[in-house]
């Protein structure tokens, strides 16, 4: 018990500090935008790190959530520790960014200066294709994590589609390339021709389509039978774990059906009995006519 509030208030502080980070972005564009403080290359680095957090905690709340779940709990870490390196990966990309662009402007591009800017745009690419990994892996495994070996079919097209859609944007992040025998910072990227034939595919575009509208319609359909999910489960929470709800719902029904059966019963003997009164039959067909009806029930 005490180990699932720790893990709940984990949750609880990632949160509240996704949330306080984007609202300190805001502020500061905000601010900026009205004329208070003057935008330079510090404050672009401030806020872009600033939003990197906010996007990593925002990341890391699913994940801190089934913290509380024994048996994902190690994976649960996995995946926390990896966005968290994730989420450092992209700080140390936005202080190189902030370096080179400062260096540029500055015209301070020596030899030694341009070989380390060649390994920062290096690390930078790494960083995407990192980032594109660790995503779709964290989203196949978090439907994983939801239904076990349920809904086998939706998971294995929200699966593909996401595996696709990866395979597409990390073959077009590596179409660009970097070449290290550069001499000027206008030559350092490169496409080679038969990238640009890749490029103008209408295969390679049509299938990457096709890829987000499957992950679009599978990501609505497993919302909504999660959420179901969540509502059963909450329902045998009320009712206990023993299918007392279905077995209080079926003893409701039964009870409701036995009462319309006694009440049909205590009509037919009334009126049995009306009609002895009235001399329309005689004792011996009443005494008849009220042991069938009697045996019936």
């Amino acid at each position: 018990m005490v180990k699932n509030n720790k893990d709940r208030k984990i949750f609880k502080l990632l949160q509240s500090l996704s949330i306080y980070l984007m609202i300190a972005c805001v502020a500061i564009v905000v601010v900026a935008v009205f004329g208070y403080i003057k935008m330079n290359s510090f404050l672009f680095t401030l806020i872009a790190i600033l939003f990197v957090l906010a996007l990593a905690l925002s990341l890391c709340l699913p994940w801190a959530k089934r913290l509380t779940d024994k048996r994902l709990k190690i994976l649960s870490i996995v995946f926390l520790s990896v966005i968290a390196s994730c989420a450092i990966c992209w700080i140390i990309s936005i202080i190189m960014c902030n370096i080179i662009f400062t260096n540029v402007v500055k015209l301070d591009v020596s030899e030694a200066k341009f070989r380390s800017y060649l390994r920062m745009f290096a690390f930078i690419k790494f960083t995407l294709i990192y980032t594109v990994v660790i995503f779709i892996a964290s989203e196949i495994a978090g439907n994983i994590s939801k239904f076990g070996k349920e809904k086998l079919v939706l998971q294995v097209l929200n699966a593909i589609g996401y595996i696709i859609m990866g395979i597409v944007i990390i073959a077009l992040l590596n179409i660009v390339t970097i070449r290290e025998n550069a001499k000027e910072l206008s030559d350092t990227f490169g496409i080679s021709k038969g990238s640009i034939v890749v490029l103008k595919s209408k295969l390679l575009w049509m299938t990457f389509v096709l890829a987000v509208f499957i992950v679009a319609i599978t990501n609505g359909l497993t919302k909504a039978q999660y959420a179901r999910m969540q509502k059963n489960l909450a329902d045998k929470e009320i009712y206990g774990q023993n299918n007392d709800y279905e077995i209080d719902r079926k003893f409701e029904r039964s009870e409701k059906a036995n009462e319309t059966v006694e009440e049909d019963i205590e009509t037919k003997l009334e009126k049995l009995k009306i009609m002895l009164e009235k001399n329309i039959i005689t004792q011996e067909e009443y005494d008849k006519k009220r042991k069938d009806i009697i045996e019936k029930m």
